[in-house]
């Protein structure tokens, strides 16, 4: 069996969920002679590192003579777990685009610089990338084995690229480069399509953009959001590399988007809205998975 199918496919949900009180619970319950204490802190530390923490108890139950099965971690979250990180965001980048605004005589094109720099950190959250000595103390129970198929250590960095459970990986949920090793196509597929949208709008504000060029983003614009559309709301069951292709084309869409408006109406407030939608848009995507089985 390779390290890969030791990874109970009951192991949890998605690795955004909050799960300080929940694995706590389900360790309690089926990991009974694993260590509560380990698990706590792990999720604690590391907030949304629920998969690694899931891995931490099967592997501690394999080792102590269990069965590995840890039951299934059902994280439920309150309504105000949902609405305030979101409300939260869209405060900060309207503070933040204000007092830009202040500095730059509300320019129409200060939302554009916030979404540049709130895509820059997106990208590097989506990465996966972490210092290893802050990311030794998360994994410590898991498996070393299952640890190098999870996570990639490059120097002082690890790279941590898989963390959904088996039956999720084996539906597309994570495409598999060489033997043994698995990437989300979520998080990497919005990463390869934010990585596109930074470089496509700060050519725009370096050379502008002709009517050519307009013309092709007007055409090409609902074209980006229609394999998200079809894979949420017409076809759920979708093949990986639909999945990687549309978490790909919806950043760059809502790039198009932005830079459009942009080009057409060059309003302040007008981008301001942009942006407060983008990042509706982007928490609303983060919150499919949970419901995307």
């Amino acid at each position: 069996m390779s390290p890969i199918d030791q990874i109970d496919s009951n192991c949890g949900q998605d690795c955004s969920d909050s799960c300080s009180t929940s694995c706590n619970e389900s360790l309690n319950e089926s990991c009974n002679q694993a260590s509560s204490e380990n698990c706590q802190n792990t999720c604690q530390e590391e907030e949304g590192q629920l998969a690694c923490c899931q891995l931490a108890c099967c592997a501690v139950c394999a080792s102590s003579g269990g069965s590995g099965d840890c039951g299934t971690f059902t994280c439920s979250i309150m309504p105000s777990g949902i609405i305030l990180p979101l409300l939260g965001s869209i405060f900060l980048a309207l503070i933040g685009t204000i007092i830009l605004g202040f500095f730059q005589a509300f320019d129409s094109k200060g939302p554009l610089y916030i979404t540049l720099i709130g895509s820059g950190c997106l990208a590097v959250g989506l990465s996966g990338v972490r210092l290893s000595n802050k990311q030794h103390h998360t994994c410590k129970n898991v498996n070393k084995d299952i640890k190098n198929v999870l996570t990639t250590k490059v120097g002082l960095f690890t790279i941590n690229h898989s963390h959904h459970p088996k039956q999720l990986r084996e539906n597309g949920h994570e495409f598999k480069i060489g033997h043994n090793k698995y990437f989300c196509t979520g998080c990497y597929g919005l990463l390869i399509g934010t990585i596109i949208s930074i470089i496509i709008a700060t050519m725009y504000i370096v050379y502008g953009i002709n009517e050519i060029t307009l013309s092709i983003l007007v055409i090409m614009t609902p074209l980006c959001f229609m394999p998200i559309i079809v894979r949420y709301f017409i076809i759920k069951n979708v093949k990986t590399p639909l999945k990687l292709l549309s978490n790909c084309l919806l950043p760059v869409g809502c790039c198009f988007l932005f830079l459009i408006m942009e080009n057409q109406f060059q309003n302040w407030t007008i981008n301001l809205g942009l942006v407060l939608l983008t990042i509706t848009a982007a928490y609303l995507r983060g919150l499919m998975p949970r419901i995307d089985k």
